[in-house]
This record gives structure tokens, C-alpha cells and sequence, in this order.
């Protein structure tokens, strides 16, 4: 019996570390696949913010561009309707000299290029003001009223498009700072 004792006590302590070794390796490569995994994870959020502040700030800058484009050229359409009134002796928006500068298909334009812009803003009252300013431009020429009247319109529309632009600005330049985008 001793022998067998003595043969076997070392054959088991062979397959008890064996079967210790396995289990602690095992207990590794989890461990070591769980950190892998995460870091993966953390990684795929950090590419989805990247991309995510990206295409905010691309679509903001190209938004206030819009704005601006749009604004000048309702700008040139007023003049127009101004000078339509005063040569007339009618009202604002009551009647409409030939647009041989294709001013109104700009406006068309930049009024639905703005519009697309918009839509894709993230920040919902963003977007909404942004739409407000351009729809109250675009009111301005609606109905006949006087010059007086729609110079006030006017100059009430343009602050609007004036104090959106300032808010994306502002949001540009916390994307920039907060953000990782350089």
C-alpha cells in the first residue's frame, strides 16, 4: 500500500497542477477577451461621437451658409419689391417687376436648399428657430402692405436670421472645443 501511496501522490499533485494551470490560463484569457471586448466597444463609441459631432458640425456650417445666402438674396428680392412699389405707386408685394436677374429662382433655391439644411439638425430648437427666421423672410413678401410695414418685416426677419446664425456659431465652437474633432 505505501508503494501505491507513494506512486499515486505524485501522479495526483501532477494532474492537480495540470488541472490548476488550465483553469488560472482560462481565467486569463477571459479576463484578458472581456478587456479586448470593451475596449472594442469603447472604441466603436468613441468613432460613433467622432462621426456623430462630425456631421453636426459639417451640416451647422453648411446650415449657416444657407442662412446667409438665403438672407442676402431675400435681401435683393425686397429691394426689387421696394422699387416695384415706388415705380408703381402701389403696394409692397402687390405687383412685380419683370425678374430679369433671376432672383426669385434664387430665392426659390436657397429657400429650399435651407430648408434640407434644417431638417438635419440635431438639436430640436435649433432646427425650429432656424425654420421660424427662414419662414418669416419668406412672410415678408406675402400680401400687399406698405413699404413702411414691410421694412419693419423685414428688419424683424433679418435679427431672426441674425441671432440663429449667432446660435450655430455658438455650437460650432462647443463642438470644436468639447469635442475631439480638430
Amino acid at each position: 500500500m505505501p508503494d501505491l501511496l507513494t506512486t499515486l501522490l505524485p501522479l495526483a499533485t501532477l494532474i492537480l497542477g495540470i488541472a490548476g494551470t488550465i483553469s488560472t490560463e482560462g481565467l486569463r484569457e477571459r479576463r484578458g477577451r472581456k478587456r479586448e471586448e470593451e475596449n472594442r466597444r469603447r472604441i466603436r463609441q468613441e468613432q460613433k461621437t467622432d462621426r456623430l459631432e462630425l456631421f453636426e458640425l459639417t451640416n451647422l456650417q453648411e446650415a449657416h451658409t444657407a442662412l446667409n445666402h438665403f438672407a442676402r438674396t431675400a435681401v435683393r428680392w425686397h429691394l426689387l419689391d421696394i422699387d416695384a412699389a415706388q415705380t408703381t405707386n402701389m403696394e409692397y408685394a402687390s405687383y412685380r417687376i419683370g425678374d430679369e436677374d433671376g432672383v426669385a429662382e434664387e430665392l426659390r433655391v436657397a429657400n429650399r436648399d435651407l430648408s434640407a439644411l434644417t431638417q438635419l439638425i440635431i438639436d430640436d430648437d435649433l432646427r425650429s428657430e432656424a425654420d421660424e427666421a427662414a419662414r418669416a423672410v419668406t412672410a415678408v413678401s406675402h400680401g400687399p402692405k406698405s413699404i413702411e410695414q414691410a421694412e419693419l418685416e423685414m428688419n424683424a426677419a433679418a435679427q431672426r436670421i441674425f441671432v440663429v446664425q449667432r446660435k450655430i456659431a455658438r455650437r460650432i465652437r462647443e463642438i470644436y472645443v468639447e469635442g475631439s474633432i480638430s
